[in-house]
């Protein structure tokens, strides 16, 4: 592959990496900071829950990108 098609892949990525991030970045923001313990069902996420899983999922999967190793998920339980 030549290094111009190598640059538009990782243009193409980045790009797309920052949408997601502010996506993420909207949707833990969205969540009242009185309801972070709810929980609609027992075996449910609390919204902090919800919020640790999105923040640690997406830093485990560029990490992982980035490091060309993927290592075991993080332990995101509540």
């Amino acid at each position: 592959m030549e290094p111009t098609n190598l640059k538009a892949i990782a243009d193409f990525l980045i790009a797309d990496i920052e949408r997601e991030m502010e996506a993420t970045v909207r949707i833990i923001e969205a969540i009242p900071q009185d309801r972070m313990s709810y929980q609609p069902d027992p075996k449910a996420k609390t919204g902090l829950g919800l919020a640790r899983h999105l923040a640690l999922e997406e830093a485990w999967l560029l990490n992982g990108i980035a490091d060309g190793v993927f290592t075991p998920p993080p332990d995101d339980s509540d």
